[in-house]
């Protein structure tokens, strides 16, 4: 079903639209122009690489959706595919100094960190029964066992 390679890669570059760098380089282009929120930029930058797939893989990690939407960046279809999901399983489950929590935990630990009324809070809000459908399929596939 998966590509272990794939999964792999799209881990590895899920948040690099965190990079300063990659800002610059979109401003640079001529195709895209960095919009300040790391899903998107990250698919741009992999886009002008070349990488759409991997573009469509990490575009809709987590919250991203949601966050687009209340900043008013164009809306995007998420990817329904089962690496995506993966990514979007390991993302919420991973805290920001790589520590492995819980759904909850990480929902508490951007609450604590953004605070309570921040957008990306209140977007995680939103996403989170998409979300949760996403952790019960994961655990599902893993033949009911919790990765955690």
């Amino acid at each position: 079903l998966c590509c272990p390679e794939e999964i792999h890669c799209a881990a590895l570059l899920h948040d690099i639209g965190y990079l300063p760098e990659i800002g610059q380089i979109l401003e640079g282009s001529s195709l895209y122009m960095p919009t300040g929120w790391h899903p998107i930029d990250g698919a741009n930058y992999l886009r002008l690489r070349g990488e759409e797939r991997l573009a469509e893989l990490i575009e809709g990690h987590s919250h991203a959706l949601e966050v687009a939407i209340a900043r008013g960046i164009p809306a995007f279809s998420r990817s329904e595919e089962l690496v995506a999901k993966i990514i979007t399983y390991c993302d919420i489950h991973t805290g920001p100094s790589g520590e492995l929590l819980t759904y909850e935990q990480r929902l508490d630990e951007i609450c604590r960190r953004k605070g309570i009324a921040s957008l990306e809070y209140q977007a995680h809000l939103k996403a989170k029964s998409g979300i949760e459908e996403i952790v019960c399929e994961i655990h599902s596939r893993c033949k009911g066992a919790p990765l955690l």
